[in-house]
């Protein structure tokens, strides 16, 4: 789970990540209420999980809120691995004024043991 002001308009919002039961993952979006503090899901996303199935449901997830650009708002990067995989980071930009997530590829796959690309997969 994230707050960052996603789409720019200076309020914060939340994301949540939740593991599907084919192995996936989908981002979830919320705003949030000012005065009630009830969330209201915005939009949502199912991002690509390579090697992630039923069988081989991804083991480990994180998510943290950044600002990696000038864009004016704030992005999530995310990271996954399956149990028996390697383990991706992607950053998830937004639309500025909406809160339409955007799957960019995958960054190359991470050597879990020494958390360094792989250079096999640098083109």
């Amino acid at each position: 789970m994230a707050a960052g002001d996603f789409n720019g308009d200076g309020q914060p919002e939340l994301a949540c990540l939740y593991v599907n039961a084919d192995g996936g993952l989908t981002l979830y979006v919320h705003n949030i209420d000012p005065k009630t503090l009830i969330p209201t899901l915005a939009s949502s996303l199912n991002l690509t999980t390579p090697g992630a199935t039923a069988n081989n449901p991804l083991g480990k997830v994180s998510m943290a809120r950044g600002r990696f650009n000038s864009g004016g708002h704030d992005h999530l990067a995310v990271a996954f691995a399956t149990n028996s995989g390697l383990a991706y980071v992607e950053i998830i930009d937004f639309d500025l004024n909406s809160l339409n997530p955007k799957e960019p590829s995958p960054f190359p796959p991470f050597l879990r043991t020494r958390g360094l690309f792989r250079a096999d997969t640098l083109k």
